[in-house]
């Protein structure tokens, strides 16, 4: 990514190709480097961002390079897209293809006769009063969500469970819509 920038910066067109279905490779997964110790995410979130906005970088994840051609400053190089199953110009990270997706992996099958969300009954109180407070469906989850900050000052996952169990809410929509409130 780094190399891309400095191309880009330099005003070539750079094309970055990753097989994976997004930039950032292993280092996207971890918790820590070596040998600082810096948190993964901080150092590399700032450079997928300016990779992701600049208009010299052309991105093409879930891709593979098939053979390459030419010399120096005139290569022909044949690129292999993956199918995605999502149109990427319409995505927007909320999930809700994974809740609507007909097919099902083993682990997504749902059990019948789930068991209810385990929460303390205090908790609960405080959390049905605030659900209470508002009427409707997902599109009054921000409200409620901003609510619960207030209240608990942050927002456990128990109670995250209890509103979507309550509103019924997508697990995926859920923890997008926590994550903003949170950052806020």
């Amino acid at each position: 990514m780094q190399a891309s920038l400095d191309l880009a910066e330099g005003g070539y067109k750079v094309y970055l190709v990753e097989k994976g279905p997004s930039i950032g490779g292993v280092m996207a997964q971890l918790d820590k480097t070596f040998p600082t110790n810096d948190c993964a995410m901080c150092t590399l979130a700032p450079r997928m961002v300016d990779c992701g906005g600049h208009l010299n970088i052309e991105k093409m994840t879930y891709s593979e390079i098939e053979s390459i051609e030419g010399s120096a400053g005139n290569f022909k190089v044949r690129v292999r897209k993956k199918a995605r199953y999502v149109d990427a110009e319409k995505c927007t990270g909320c999930g809700e293809c994974v809740e609507s997706c007909l097919v099902r992996n083993i682990v997504y099958i749902d059990q019948p006769g789930r068991a209810p969300v385990q929460i303390e009954e205090g908790v609960r109180v405080k959390v049905d009063d605030i659900l209470n407070r508002y009427s409707g469906g997902r599109e009054i989850i921000v409200p409620i969500l901003h609510g619960l900050n207030e209240e608990f000052r942050w927002l456990p996952p128990e109670v995250l469970c209890r509103v979507a169990e309550v509103k019924e809410i997508s697990k995926a929509l859920r923890c997008e819509l926590g994550r903003m409130v949170v950052s806020n």
